[in-house]
């Protein structure tokens, strides 16, 4: 497993315990290989679950752990308006240029009562003790940011323009 996703595992497990009941319609985007909703299916078995994704290598993956997948950009989901019940989507705003965009296919592909559990670096982006700045911003590029990250105020923005709104 990536590094990065068994780090994300641990910090978000309990929450997505609590928050995520059995039987709820999950779409993972930007989900990769699938791995964290491949762990929280052990947990809650029952969950329908489909990984979206561009990386047609790490759909495989999520396919071979028993996952629905979708091949799909996160800005034109081949979803019918209001099909989800909860959408993940840890660590992918920072990736996408059109981020407003992805917001607005999140809003229109949940349920009225949908849930969106969204995680993305703070707006200084990660921070790497002992490295300089051009190397932190190396890095970024690296993994394909587009952005560093973003405040609370931003994605607060971003959600009230689609009628979404933060409760935790």
């Amino acid at each position: 497993m990536r590094p990065g996703t068994l780090l994300r595992w641990y910090a978000l497990k309990d929450i997505l315990r609590h928050e995520i009941w059995d039987g709820a319609v999950i779409l993972d985007i930007g989900g990769y290989d699938g791995e964290i909703c491949y762990r929280l299916k052990k947990i809650l078995p029952k969950l329908n679950i489909t990984v979206v994704d561009i990386d047609k290598t790490g759909l495989k993956l999520a396919r071979e752990k028993g996952l629905n997948i979708l091949y799909a950009s996160a800005l034109r989901l081949p979803i019918k308006n209001s099909q989800i019940d909860i959408v993940l989507c840890l660590d992918l705003i920072e990736h996408v240029k059109e981020d407003s965009g992805l917001i607005k296919e999140i809003s229109r592909v949940l349920k009225k009562d949908g849930m969106v559990i969204l995680t993305t670096p703070m707006q200084d982006g990660v921070s790497f003790p002992f490295l300089s700045k051009q190397k932190i911003e190396t890095i970024n590029k690296s993994w394909g940011h587009v952005r560093k990250g973003y405040s609370l105020k931003e994605i607060e923005n971003l959600f009230k323009n689609y009628n979404l709104m933060i409760i935790k």
